[in-house]
């Protein structure tokens, strides 16, 4: 086998464990029970960024991401139909590793579609505090 041969397996495998490993991380969060997920990314990236902050302020930046999710629930409605989908293409006698692919492509844009859309949200939400607030924001102990 040839040496670009061996390179283009490795990296087609590289991308195949790499999305694999990013959807089933994903999932874990998107599909655990309420009470453990505590509003997952929605509610995740406000506390990350606004522990430091006063009550109204945290409030105003998780109504701001709170209205993503129509969106979030979305996004997990078509995670659960491409978890479904790339089961059935598992599960044939002879799977086709380009619709495989296209699936697992199609998860990890959704995701991190979301991941942007929440950190983007977050952000613009704490920019239109004022800036005494702002100033509140960094955290030394992480």
């Amino acid at each position: 086998m040839s040496k670009q041969r061996i390179l283009i397996v490795t990296l087609f495998i590289s991308l195949i464990a790499n999305a694999f490993f990013i959807g089933f991380a994903v999932t874990r969060m998107v599909d655990a029970p309420e009470g453990a997920r505590k509003g997952g990314i929605l509610h995740g990236v406000g506390a990350r960024l606004t522990r430091n902050l006063d009550d109204p302020a945290r409030q105003q930046i998780a109504d701001a991401l709170e209205a993503l999710n129509p969106q979030y629930q979305q996004i997990r409605q078509n995670r659960r139909d491409n978890y479904q989908k790339l089961r059935e293409l598992l599960a044939v006698s002879e799977p086709d590793r380009g619709a495989i692919e296209t699936v697992l492509v199609e998860m990890r844009e959704q995701s991190s579609g979301l991941v942007l859309t929440v950190h983007e949200e977050a952000v613009e939400a704490i920019l239109k505090l004022p800036a005494d607030q702002r100033a509140g924001i960094p955290d030394d102990n992480e």
